[in-house]
């Protein structure tokens, strides 16, 4: 589940977004190597064999229980 909001008031106001989506994917953006993309073993499961995928093992991700 994702919550997305407006955050401030007048011109500086900005979109926001939260919850374990987001920070599931940022986390994976930053253990990516450059020119790399990181994907959670939910998303590995759903593109079965349409990719080459090579397996990271299991990583230890801030605030991600069980990833």
């Amino acid at each position: 589940m994702v919550v997305g909001d407006l955050v401030g008031s007048g011109e500086g106001q900005e979109h926001d977004v939260v919850g374990e989506t987001p920070n599931l994917a940022a986390r994976l953006q930053a253990i990516a190597e450059p020119n790399t993309v990181v994907i959670a073993e939910a998303a590995r499961r759903l593109l079965d064999d349409l990719f080459e995928l090579r397996d990271l093992g299991l990583r230890e991700l801030k605030g991600i229980a069980g990833h």
